[in-house]
């Protein structure tokens, strides 16, 4: 197949950068409480795993808490008009998040997250090497202090960010270790029990020996959560601007563009049990059509529309368990990209993803 080595570069940096986006390597997010909400996570008290959303949430925390988690992802991506697919290994992505509640006003938390993505193109390109493996851990210690209605929050992120790929039957291994933080102002109208959120995470370079740098790129959101009064139900919007412009730069062309994500969720409270609902929709990651062919093939997980539900059920006053399920689809039809990958007509994808959570308080 002609141009091999153009296509193997656009498949590999293209992965990086949807592992590194943070709608593309874990679709929602982390906690399992929100993955069943669509993602809704910026103005909802989730318990600990609100510190891998709002460190500004850690204030509604009544006690100490620990929360540990597990999302099993699996693809399912059809590729019309060509014989043989990619191999992407289904992926598990765990979490350990955890509070601490220092003062009446004061929560102090820590949270680790690994992701891991590997594929294999050798079927797709008839060659006996082309495999890649892409690797995302996050060190998260989040603050937050409450001060009347107001919650302030900050977080440090420790992330660690490596590739190794064989395209010419040598491996060839990059990593890079960097710095970054997060910032989270909630406010709590106490008399109608809606909650405002405001959370803005930096972005952290990865100087890679690579074609340009490849960052997590930075973001801003907005949300609102209405427990409805003297009822079960609760309702959460969120709205973030992920500036995806910025996931490589330094790179002989630009590929990607700022992403939008709207989320809505439901939820409700029956003393021992939650049932929770939400959608999520992300704009498109990629400024070039064909780019986004070849995002689909490499990364099958990364689509724009995500149904998800979920549930929690509490065995003590100590003890809790979460789940959730997150479909999600994306149908798009394209040229042949550049003639290096064959005359295919359209790539439809529809991962599942399943997560398990478990909560302890003391």
């Amino acid at each position: 197949m002609k141009n091999t080595k153009i296509l193997v570069s656009s498949l590999l940096l293209l992965g990086a950068t949807s592992l590194l986006a943070s709608e593309a390597y874990s679709p929602l997010s982390y906690g399992v409480k929100s993955r069943g909400m669509g993602g809704v996570s910026i103005a909802a008290p989730l318990g600990a795993e609100s510190g891998l959303a709002n460190p500004a949430l850690l204030s509604y925390l009544p006690q100490n808490e620990v929360s540990l988690g597990l999302t099993y992802m699996q693809s399912d991506m059809t590729l019309s008009g060509y014989p043989v697919s990619t191999d992407t290994e289904n992926t598990y992505s765990p979490y350990l998040v955890s509070n601490y509640k220092l003062t009446k006003n004061f929560n102090i938390g820590a949270g680790i997250s690994k992701y891991t993505l590997r594929n294999n193109f050798q079927d797709l390109l008839n060659l006996d090497y082309l495999e890649s493996e892409i690797k995302k851990d996050r060190f998260v210690i989040p603050m937050s202090y409450a001060l009347n209605n107001f919650s302030f929050g900050a977080s440090v992120i420790y992330e660690k960010f490596s590739m190794t790929f064989d395209d010419t039957g040598t491996k060839e291994n990059y990593d890079s270790s960097d710095f970054g933080y997060e910032l989270g102002l909630a406010y709590n109208m106490k008399d109608t029990e809606l909650i405002f959120g405001v959370d803005y995470k930096s972005k952290i370079e990865h100087k890679l020996a690579f074609d340009g740098y490849i960052n997590s790129p930075s973001e801003i959101g907005l949300g609102i959560n209405w427990h409805i009064a003297h009822s079960a139900h609760t309702v959460g919007v969120d709205y973030k601007r992920i500036f995806s412009s910025e996931l490589v730069q330094g790179a002989s062309v630009n590929i990607t563009k700022d992403q939008d994500v709207y989320a809505i969720a439901y939820s409700y409270n029956a003393n021992s049990w939650t049932v929770r609902a939400g959608y999520r929709y992300v704009s498109e990651l990629y400024v070039d059509n064909d780019a986004g062919a070849v995002l689909n093939i490499i990364f099958p997980f990364s689509t724009t529309s995500h149904y998800t539900v979920g549930g929690s059920y509490t065995f003590s006053n100590a003890f809790s368990a979460d789940c959730a399920l997150v479909y999600a689809t994306d149908k798009n039809r394209y040229n042949n990209f550049d003639g290096l990958i064959g005359d295919y007509r359209e790539i439809e994808s529809n991962p599942l993803s399943i997560s398990l959570g478990f909560n302890y308080k003391y």
